[in-house]
């Protein structure tokens, strides 16, 4: 896995996060609040997952979280993931991938 490649992917959905509309809402069983605040957390995770040496964790996590609230991501987006594998990419982060292009 390359860490830095991972690092970019988590730099390029910040952006993405910052580019968005800060009246974007989300709503669970909590209650509604707003996505930017719901995906900084997400990116705050993945970061503390990452310096413990996760990475593959933090990455399962991020995109399973982005994806429940139908964060986009582009193609760009979803050939740095596919870059961040060496090699072949684990079959339960491609399935999280499927549901990113099915949206």
């Amino acid at each position: 896995m390359d860490s830095a490649i991972l690092n970019e992917f988590i730099d390029y959905i910040e952006k993405q996060m910052e580019q968005r509309n800060k009246q974007w809402y989300v709503q669970d069983k909590s209650g509604i609040y707003q996505k930017d605040l719901y995906v900084k957390n997400i990116i705050f995770e993945a970061k503390e997952l990452v310096r413990y040496g996760e990475r593959v964790i933090a990455l399962e996590n991020m995109l399973d979280n982005l994806c429940e609230i139908s964060f986009p991501i582009d193609a760009n987006g979803l050939e740095l993931i596919r870059k961040v594998f060496i090699g072949t990419v684990p079959e339960r982060i491609e399935k999280i991938l499927n549901r990113f292009m099915e949206k």
